[in-house]
């Protein structure tokens, strides 16, 4: 157990450059509750590495991600205001009678802006606890690159998972597919060409009675699988009744293959 887990540890380190350290990032993420996990793998996706601060929802998982450091919490309202809020909304909110100010057509972003600050907490933090301005902590920056395309790989094979994906169980799979993976270019030709010299499922005697008298609409395109070009067939009364022709040759003289390659049986 010990051997595996070195060993786990130096694939880890010649793959990652955060080596172990990348794999307790993992575990910990995967100990977050799914939402609050969800929420952070969402970020990561969007923003990637970025090494300066973007603005995001404030929501009960962001609050999270920020108390247990994932996040760094940089909020200025007047930042918030100003790139969250169009002057037509900022006039909007004040134009409400509880507030004592009367906006007018010549009344400035900016100074509805300084308004709010100076006059009105309440307004303030209704508007800009909305927002926040984050970036990564120390912790989790140095993998934001790794972590992203491990992501966007659980993402692209998973996309409507119905139960949770470990993040460090994901990985490791990856690193056994890899390992399997491990065949040279000349073998994988040899097994490619031994596949296509299997026969077919599809019986050639079928295909030539359907190209015989249904050529001409693809049918024995639809029949080894071939929809593509079946609906060509069809649309064009089988190239016009050339590849028709054609394809009765080609099947009487054993030359016409199913979708996967294969020559009829």
């Amino acid at each position: 157990m010990e051997q595996e887990n070195v060993k786990q540890s130096e694939n880890t380190e010649h793959i990652f450059g955060g080596g172990v350290t990348y794999l307790e990032l993992l575990a910990e993420i995967d100990n977050l509750p799914k939402e609050v996990a969800d929420k952070l793998q969402g970020i990561v996706l969007t923003h990637g590495y970025n090494d300066s601060y973007f603005d995001i929802r404030r929501t009960e998982e962001v609050n999270i991600l920020i108390d247990k450091n994932y996040l760094v919490d940089v909020t200025d309202p007047r930042c918030i205001l100003d790139k969250n809020y169009s002057r037509n909304t900022l006039f909007t909110e004040l134009s409400k009678r509880q507030y004592d100010i009367a906006p007018n057509t010549g009344t400035t972003k900016q100074q509805m802006i300084d308004w709010i600050l100076e006059n009105s907490e309440q307004l303030t933090d209704k508007l800009v606890s909305k927002y926040a301005t984050v970036n990564y902590s120390e912790k989790i920056i140095p993998h934001i690159r790794e972590l992203k395309k491990l992501i966007n790989e659980l993402d692209i094979r998973q996309t409507y998972r119905a139960e949770r994906v470990l993040l460090s169980d994901f990985y490791y799979t990856l690193e056994e597919e890899k390992q399997n993976e491990e065949i040279t270019d000349d073998e994988m030709k040899k097994i490619m060409e031994q596949w296509k010299a299997e026969p077919s499922q599809k019986k050639k005697s079928t295909a030539l009675l359907l190209c015989l008298f249904g050529g001409y609409i693809g049918l024995h395109h639809f029949y080894v699988g071939k929809i593509g070009m079946g609906i060509l067939y069809l649309c064009t009364v089988g190239l016009f009744g050339i590849g028709w022709i054609a394809d009765i040759a080609r099947v009487a003289a054993g030359k016409f293959k199913d979708k996967y390659g294969h020559y009829l049986k």
